[in-house]
């Protein structure tokens, strides 16, 4: 088995949020491992869902908006601002928001972007094709995490100062026990004012939209102002619950694309 001991932070999962995760570590002077179940980094967004599919339109995080960028460049550099391709590569399926580049993108540009990202950091060790089996405690500490191996490696502990869980299916904190919730919270709860559900289209008048009243409307107008930074997408809801909670999951099925 092999003993990894000398690392900072260990982030569990090659995934958007995984990468980010740990590009800001090794930039900010630790060291750090970053363990994907997979060959491929960048989870959904360079296995499939080839597009920006988001209806926020406002500022993420400063590595996704460089992240953005170098898909930007990319396709303005290799076919040129008035062809067809870059114009493709700048469509989206919500139209033009404030990001006006980079809706659109082949796989393997996706995955490409992510690599260089990662590899320009000499602190990060990537190792790939394993996924966590145990954790070990000390209380409400993570001392160390065991890996098995999809390929022919041989089983990993992994032991951190921190544990970053980016996985799409919470790996790490299944296996350490934390408790879950779910569906998701409303919006008086946390006083987040995107819990919840929010509309941003309507059908027929706003008495029929929601429950009729002033504070049942106050986000889907929000939303529909601007206030939000929603880009308007979807199909019109005439019923809406903004501020609830519920037990609902959001079902996830990305297609499968092939990309040379």
């Amino acid at each position: 088995m092999e003993t990894i001991e000398n690392c900072d932070v260990c982030v569990a999962g090659g995934t958007p949020a995984g990468i980010t995760a740990a590009v800001r570590v090794a930039r900010e002077g630790g060291r750090v491992i970053l363990v994907s179940a997979y060959r491929h980094l960048g989870g959904v967004l360079s296995n499939g869902l080839s597009c920006w599919d988001t209806m926020y339109d406002g500022y993420r995080a400063p590595i996704q908006e460089e992240w953005l960028e170098k898909i930007r460049t990319h396709y303005r550099k290799t076919y040129g601002e008035d062809t067809e391709d870059y114009r493709t590569s700048q469509s989206g399926p919500f139209g033009g928001g404030r990001y006006k580049g980079a809706y659109t993108w082949e796989p393997h540009i996706a995955e490409r972007m992510f690599e260089e990202l990662v590899a320009a950091e000499n602190r990060i060790r990537v190792v790939r094709e394993y996924l966590p089996d145990a954790v070990e405690r000390a209380g409400r500490e993570i001392l160390s995490v065991l890996f098995h191996s999809l390929a022919e490696g041989t089983p990993m502990r992994v032991s951190a100062r921190v544990f970053i869980d980016a996985t799409y299916e919470s790996d790490i904190a299944a296996l350490a026990g934390v408790p879950y919730r779910v569906g998701r919270e409303g919006r008086s709860e946390f006083n987040e004012i995107y819990a919840g559900k929010i509309w941003v289209k309507r059908s027929g008048n706003e008495a029929n939209f929601s429950h009729g009243s002033d504070e049942a409307l106050q986000w889907p107008r929000a939303a529909r102002r601007g206030d939000l930074n929603l880009l308007r997408g979807g199909e019109p809801r005439r019923r809406s619950f903004p501020r609830a909670r519920e037990r609902a999951m959001m079902r996830y099925k990305p297609p499968i694309f092939a990309s040379a």
